[in-house]
């Protein structure tokens, strides 16, 4: 899946099942700088996020139901400290540490899906 953030363009894995949001990044050693992983939660709520098994540092951008960013966080590989979103979210997008602050990337701003090529004829 294609996302802008913006006008900074990812390409993202999608973890919308239990099993691969729980696996995420684990036993990853590297990620191409505009890559991440965009998790989809069931229902949009208090969700945390840990790097247990997770060999690279990330962070976090939790998103609302209307793909606002609504706080961000950094997180050290191989750790279980719980980074939560701070309101209701429905999902969230990790990548390389320091990736939104190098964008001056905050919340508030928004994530939007990129059309398929097919969606876009």
């Amino acid at each position: 899946m294609e996302l802008d953030i913006q006008g900074h363009i990812i390409i993202a894995e999608l973890a919308e099942t239990a099993s691969a949001r729980t696996t995420g990044l684990m036993h990853r050693t590297h990620l191409p700088e505009d890559v991440g992983m965009f998790f989809i939660f069931p229902v949009a709520g208090i969700h945390c996020m840990w790097m247990q098994n997770t060999l690279i540092p990330l962070s976090v951008a939790f998103l609302d139901e209307s793909r606002k960013i609504v706080n961000l966080a950094r997180m050290q590989p191989e750790t279980l400290t719980p980074h939560c979103s701070t309101s209701a979210a429905k999902y969230a997008l990790e990548m390389n540490i320091n990736w939104f602050d190098e964008r001056k990337i905050k919340a508030g701003d928004k994530v939007v899906t990129i059309p398929a090529e097919a969606d876009r004829q």
